[in-house]
């Protein structure tokens, strides 16, 4: 048959065995309408993809990132969890910063949690009690 693409709803694919079927499937709409002549604003085709990479990231360790590094160029980079973690906690340390800043002005005292890594919920363990 043409265009067969097989997809188990009881089986778990890998993000290799998931970027195949998503290519078989953009390669047999290609070229099943060859002459069709609606065309994709480069708009629309940033958005698909920036949205594929969100779906993707919903399901790996680290992110995966659209940047643009020159006018109408992009690139795909994939940042590791830990990474990405420190980067998220940037604003935090920024503000945490800036308020043991404010609380040694009116106070005269640095806190002692003020350079501190912050804690995060999933970094530590909750005991039932």
């Amino acid at each position: 048959m043409k265009n067969l693409i097989h997809i188990d709803d009881q089986k778990e694919y890998t993000l290799t065995e998931f970027a195949q079927i998503v290519r078989r499937a953009l390669s047999a709409a290609a070229n099943e309408c060859p002459d069709n002549e609606y065309v994709y604003p480069g708009r629309e085709v940033y958005f698909a993809v920036f949205d594929l990479l969100g779906y993707v990231n919903q399901r790996v360790q680290g992110e995966f990132r659209l940047i643009q590094p020159k006018h109408k160029e992009y690139q795909i980079l994939y940042v590791p969890e830990k990474s990405a973690r420190n980067e998220a906690n940037k604003p935090l340390m920024h503000s945490r910063k800036e308020t043991a800043k404010l609380l040694e002005q009116m106070t005269g005292r640095r806190p002692n949690w003020a350079d501190s890594q912050p804690r995060r919920p999933e970094d530590s363990e909750i005991e039932d009690g």
